[in-house]
């Protein structure tokens, strides 16, 4: 049976806590800190992150101690829930019931979506007659309450789940109603306010009182991918979608023409390092094997922010390849000189193959440092 043990992890210089967590007994004593550090690399929001990025910035990092081991996973919860209210962090959904999160929308906005696509629906329990949840949806996508049942079967939390799947579990199946249809998002919103208020939010299973809008379509797209619309890339359902189309076709056509214009390592929209961070890496690696002690992948992961897979690429050339790749990695065949040396000896005629079996590599290895060579 798979144990736990229950993790805090706290402010060296003063003691503060910072957060409190559980784990797997498997897992690796500083997992926990590594995600912390992680999340607050990658701007997540949270007071725990922001304390993390504000002890960073002084050159401290957080420490884990563990308070218990060999738990099972509800015996680990309830600790967790005891000592996060003790050290007032962030409660789990055992404690405080954190409801997702909405973008508030003002209905009288000149942002909002014009196309009459929306509507409001209501789902109702076929056992009782009664309306349990009022919410507002688009044509563009799949039908709302197919979305609300698949997720209340992958256990998702919340009171709505929770009556469709005790409907589920009596064999029926919640039904919706629209009370309003081909309405604007502004007109939507407002009806939305205006049927949660005069039913009541006491009867409802809704979290807030309408009038917000999820994290999604054109605005969230272009926040969450952002490498694609430095390339004139478009969200398939944004506002107009024949130019979406349009930039998606001119991006496809000119890479075709000339893939040398695909962006790549610090230049491309996701890139979290440049050059000098990258040979940074590299010489931190280079330096732990000269002196004999090597650096894990994944403190040098946790210290840029990026993942030991991608570390690992970078190690061995598969990422930012040549020029200043390591002298020597922990599995490499080859120095920095022979792999330099492999496109001169190939220009002055000799075959990738015999080259291979000289150097005592394999073809396809010495095929990529050609490759790469040539780019």
């Amino acid at each position: 049976m798979l144990s736990y043990k229950v993790i805090k992890l706290s402010d060296p210089s003063t003691g503060i806590v910072l957060h409190v967590c559980r784990q797997s007994s498997n897992s690796h004593k500083n997992h926990s800190v590594y995600v912390l550090v992680q999340g607050a690399r990658q701007q997540l929001p949270g007071n725990r992150f922001d304390a993390v990025r504000l002890l960073r910035s002084s050159g401290i990092d957080p420490v884990g101690v563990e308070i218990a081991a060999g738990l099972d996973r509800c015996a680990a919860d309830r600790l967790v829930d005891e000592l996060r209210t003790e050290h007032d962090v962030q409660l789990s959904r055992r404690g405080i019931r954190h409801p997702r999160l909405h973008q508030q929308a003002d209905p009288d906005s000149p942002d909002l979506d014009p196309t009459p696509v929306y509507y409001v629906y209501e789902l109702i329990r076929p056992d009782k007659d009664e309306v349990f949840y009022v919410g507002k949806g688009s044509d563009r996508q799949r039908p709302r309450i197919d979305d609300h049942v698949r997720k209340a079967k992958a256990g998702k939390h919340g009171h709505k789940f929770a009556v469709i799947r005790k409907l589920l579990k009596m064999g029926l199946k919640p039904v919706e109603r629209r009370i309003a249809a081909n309405l604007t998002e502004s007109a939507a919103l407002k009806l939305e306010v205006e049927h949660i208020s005069s039913i009541g939010l006491d009867v409802l299973t809704n979290d807030a009182s309408g009038g917000q809008t999820a994290p999604t379509g054109d605005d969230h797209w272009t926040r969450k991918h952002p490498e694609k619309v430095l390339r004139g890339e478009n969200h398939p359902w944004a506002k107009d979608p024949e130019l979406a189309r349009k930039n998606v076709e001119r991006m496809q056509a000119a890479l075709k023409k000339d893939p040398s214009k695909r962006p790549r390592g610090a230049k491309h929209g996701m890139a979290k390092l440049g050059r000098a961070q990258i040979d940074e890496i590299r010489a931190l690696y280079q330096r732990g094997l000269d002196s004999g002690r090597q650096v894990t992948g994944e403190r040098l992961a946790a210290d840029v922010g990026i993942t030991p897979t991608q570390i690992s690429r970078i190690l061995r050339g598969k990422s930012w390849s040549l020029p200043n790749l390591i002298a020597k990695h922990g599995n490499a065949k080859l120095t920095k000189a022979q792999i330099a040396s492999i496109p001169e000896r190939l220009a002055a005629g000799l075959n990738q193959k015999e080259l291979a079996v000289e150097m005592g590599v394999s073809h396809s290895l010495v095929n990529h440092y050609a490759k790469l060579a040539a780019v």
